[in-house]
């Protein structure tokens, strides 16, 4: 359609090009008339089949009696096709053929630049298998084969390798293993299960290889819900009524009812002009105006904000945005980093290429940290490696035995080691292991349990290193607030949003990062479930006290993104977030938001004074050519004129500046503080939010 109507409105302007030449230095008449039907030709094309969207939407909105801005562009196009066929057959008065056919293509190409913006939210089954493996090694007989999801039954037993994510929800039956389990409760820290214990579909095994016994598969497993809930609430969003909508009701009574007046008046002045000037009055107050204002000014604003790595689905999103309201946020990977670093060392710093060489052999969170520590190194050599599931990690590391893991582990180690003799550089009573590193004539010697009540007051899980049967290093690891978050923080502050915390993270992880970036205990949440995320959304949009945004990075707020008048998904979300989600901030961090609620607020005060304007020019040009002033040549020449100034507006608008102050990093924020519960700290005392 965009192809035929930029065709017929380059070949129509073209041909009136010639015509209005004509107008001024004559033209004979044969090849005037030529010209006109050739216009004529050119625009029929251009209303039946690309302008023919605008005539079937206007005439929905008629039979469903809600009208909306089609309906007055319809008649517009009507009006200046009918009377310009007219005048065609007649061989007398003015076309405004060229002028309908750029108006065809202009407002397709706000229309198409609109649609393209939009992505809805996949069915819950698509997004169920972009999150599940499509396949199971089921057992059978004591025989294991790869099969299809859809060939599992209730009651199968299937085998889930570490590393691999568990397909089904069921009960272990055979195995103990650590889980990652951020999918559905958004906390990275892994869950400790064994034989009995419960496995959900979409969650990693980390550590060794467990059996499920099948107790649920494909939409009926929790993940299948929680999609389900997706969709369901990406179709039941409250629409919004956009200003230009509201103004299209008054538009098309307002033109319609000048117009009658306008060709009674006129019959009775001058019956032959009185036709001409009703419909210069329709064309001239045709709403190319109005209709350009919304998408124009939105399409800038989102093609500024992609620019900025900020994707807007579309415009709906930027109109709800622009005043303050409940901003719900998530705090794994969006207030935090979201993975696990090694936030503070005590020891040897030349232990770090042996640690990091021997835990890239497992597949632990906590091991991925450490094995970041230092570069690969293919001169070390790494053997008898054995990974001990919910303790740690030993192997032997250029001939020395390595152990890291937690306290329990490490004493262990140093017992089993000196027992058999390799070292007598510790003893294998109490007093001996509680000393961490240094000796009786170290004065900054510190004990592990020191070490562990100091790491458990940061909300850090301590890591211990023991190399030949000696504790030489103690490290805390943990998910660290992100430095530029307070920043951002204390912006959406100023600007009057009102913050809560959603974590499924421990509440004392949650209390502790939100008494940093200055949000009230009473506002952060933690231990919160997907299905409570949900109904905190909707709680508060029943409430409706203003808009509700709902901000996070995971599988488990994909539900409670797509309920919220405005679902923000942040960088490194997964896929289903991102489809449920309004706006993507391919940025790290929080900062986006400040501006994007700035551009927001910058958009509609364009749109303001582009429907302001296009108000004034409409209300003028009508009362010219009511009064006759109005010839229908300049009004073909005026109705473009408008629609540029509402073009140069959009283009001139502020939406996104080189820097906004509400998203200016605090220094003093970039103090890192580090957010995650010990190996042990159990979830304990959590109050359901949003009651």
């Amino acid at each position: 359609r965009l192809g035929v109507a930029g065709a017929c409105a380059a070949n129509g302007m073209l041909v009136a090009a010639a015509l209005y030449a004509g107008a001024f230095d004559g033209m004979e008449r044969a090849y005037e008339q030529l010209f006109r039907w050739v216009s004529l030709g050119i625009s029929a094309v251009s209303l039946a089949w690309p302008g023919a969207v605008f005539f079937r939407s206007a005439w929905a909105s008629v039979r469903t009696r809600s009208l909306h801005l089609d309906l007055p562009i319809a008649i517009g196009l009507g009006a200046g096709g009918i009377w310009g066929a007219v005048n065609t057959i007649r061989g007398e008065g003015e076309i405004y053929f060229d002028s309908l056919a750029v108006l065809v293509f202009v407002l397709l190409v706000g229309r198409y630049i609109q649609h393209r913006q939009q992505r809805w939210a996949s069915d819950s089954v698509e997004l169920l298998f972009m999150l599940t493996p499509s396949s199971a090694r089921r057992v059978e007989g004591g025989v294991i084969e790869e099969v299809p999801i859809e060939a599992l039954a209730i009651g199968d037993v299937v085998e889930v390798l570490a590393g691999d994510s568990i397909p089904v929800d069921g009960i272990i039956e055979l195995g103990a293993s650590d889980l990652d389990e951020s999918l559905l409760s958004g906390e990275s820290r892994p869950v400790r299960v064994s034989i009995g214990e419960r496995a959900s579909a979409g969650a990693v095994n980390l550590a060794a290889p467990i059996r499920v016994r099948v107790g649920a598969t494909g939409e009926a497993t929790r993940v299948g819900r929680l999609m389900k809930l997706v969709s369901e609430a990406s179709q039941h969003r409250a629409p919004i009524v956009r200003l230009a909508d509201r103004l299209a009701g008054w538009f098309v009574v307002g033109s319609l009812s000048l117009a009658s007046v306008t060709l009674i008046v006129w019959l009775w002045l001058d019956p032959a002009k009185a036709i001409d000037h009703a419909a210069a009055l329709l064309i001239v107050t045709c709403p190319c105006a109005v209709g350009l204002a919304t998408p124009l000014a939105m399409t800038v604003a989102i093609g500024r904000a992609a620019r900025r790595g900020i994707l807007i689905r579309g415009g709906e999103a930027l109109e709800r945005l622009a005043r303050p309201g409940l901003m719900y946020l998530d705090k794994t990977g969006t207030l935090t980093h979201g993975r696990l670093d090694v936030c503070e060392w005590r020891g040897d710093e030349s232990m770090k290429p042996i640690v990091a060489a021997l835990e890239r052999n497992s597949t632990h969170p906590i091991a991925a940290a450490l094995a970041r520590l230092s570069p690969r190194d293919h001169t070390m050599t790494v053997r008898d490696v054995e990974q001990v599931v919910g303790k740690g990690i030993r192997g032997v590391v250029n001939g020395q035995r390595v152990a890291v893991g937690s306290w329990e582990f490490i004493k262990e180690q140093v017992v089993r080691t000196s027992a058999s003799g390799t070292s007598g550089a510790c003893g294998v009573d109490d007093q001996s292991t509680e000393r961490l590193i240094g000796d009786d004539e170290d004065s900054d010697a510190i004990q592990g349990d020191d070490f562990i009540a100091r790491s458990a007051a940061r909300l850090c899980s301590p890591v211990f290193v023991s190399i030949d049967g000696k504790v030489v290093v103690a490290a805390g690891v943990g998910d660290s607030v992100r430095a530029s978050t307070s920043g951002a923080i204390a912006g959406l502050h100023r600007e009057g949003w009102r913050l809560e915390v959603l974590s499924g993270d421990h509440p004392a992880v949650v209390s502790a990062v939100g008494d940093e970036l200055g949000i009230a205990r009473a506002m952060s949440h933690g231990g919160v479930t997907p299905e409570e995320k949900l109904a905190c959304v909707q709680n508060a949009m029943r409430r409706g006290d203003g808009p509700v945004v709902m901000v996070g990075d995971g599988v488990n707020d994909a539900a409670a993104l797509a309920a919220a008048t405005v679902g923000i998904a942040v960088h490194g979300g997964a896929e289903a977030s991102l489809a449920a989600a309004d706006v993507y901030l391919n940025t790290p961090g929080l900062e986006s938001i400040a501006a994007l609620t700035h551009a927001a607020r910058a958009t509609m005060r364009t749109i303001h004074w582009a429907l302001g304007a296009s108000v004034v020019y409409n209300g003028i040009a009508a009362g010219l050519a009511m009064s006759g002033y109005l010839h229908p040549v300049i009004a073909a020449i005026l109705m473009p004129i408008s629609s540029l100034t509402v073009l140069t507006l959009a283009l001139r608008s502020n939406t996104f500046p080189e820097k906004t102050t509400s998203a200016r990093t605090d220094e003093s924020s970039r103090n890192e503080i580090v957010a995650r519960a010990s190996f042990t700290t159990p979830h304990q005392g959590r109050v359901a939010p949003c009651q």
